[in-house]
């Protein structure tokens, strides 16, 4: 688990955020140990992330 906190630039969180393709924050994304990388949508909910925790779990 990475929580990352913005208020002050830091290169280790931009360079997360750049190798996933991604600018901004909020950024949410499972990693299973088997199988392909989940990214969230910007507005998570509840059955999104019961979707990718399945989702998740299906690929292990």
């Amino acid at each position: 688990m990475m929580l990352a906190d913005m208020t002050n630039s830091n290169a280790l969180y931009d360079e997360a955020l750049f190798a996933f393709g991604s600018s901004g924050i909020p950024y949410n994304l499972i990693v299973p140990p088997n199988g392909p990388i989940i990214e969230f949508p910007t507005i998570v909910t509840q059955g999104v992330v019961r979707d990718a925790l399945k989702q998740s779990a299906a690929s292990n």
